[in-house]
């Protein structure tokens, strides 16, 4: 049978289709307001993140492309904490330094020799220095410089991109920063 003949008998919910749009949409309007009103953004506080001299940061990946990918990847997850914020609050972070958990190590491979992070939960905890300002509608709140680590990062099962650091950071943000 050609290909063609298959397109001559439609399938008969395609005829009911016209029907079934104009049914979907009446029903989609009285919906709309109350999806738009629903969806409206919340106002939320906001995070910035500035990176000082990265590349004299003590470890944030071995070559320039896997530091451009970590700076990337803490910069966008601390924004993600401007929601927990009042409105009127910013938070402004510098990153002075960064020491990411674990140590670069070469392992041999079927190409020849790749670069491995080993975490051996001992002296290779991740570390951060920070400077950060609360300010509130323009005036400065709580401002500060911090030295993070976490000694027993290994503790507990961590997955996903730069978990360990996550971690940590949410730690003391949570603790100092929350909107309660």
């Amino acid at each position: 049978m050609p290909r063609s003949a298959h397109l001559c008998h439609p399938h008969p919910l395609l005829s009911a289709l016209p029907h079934l749009l104009a049914v979907a949409a009446m029903a989609g309007a009285a919906t709309l307001g109350s999806a738009l009103w629903l969806s409206s953004p919340v106002r939320a506080g906001q995070v910035e993140v500035e990176f000082v001299q990265p590349e004299r940061f003590s470890d944030a990946g071995q070559h320039p492309i896997d530091r451009q990918q970590v700076l990337a990847t803490l910069s966008q997850y601390a924004q993600t904490w401007g929601k927990r914020l009042p409105p009127e609050q910013s938070l402004k972070l510098q990153v002075l330094d960064l020491d990411l958990a674990g140590r670069i190590e070469p392992w041999p491979g079927r190409l020849g020799w790749t670069d491995v992070r080993v975490l051996n939960g001992r002296a290779d905890a991740p570390r951060v220095q920070l400077r950060y300002q609360l300010l509130s509608a323009g005036q400065v709140l709580r401002s500060g410089d911090v030295q993070l680590s976490d000694i027993g990062y290994t503790l507990g099962r961590q997955h996903g991109e730069l978990a360990y650091e996550k971690r940590m950071l949410e730690r003391w943000f949570s603790s100092n920063f929350e909107a309660q």
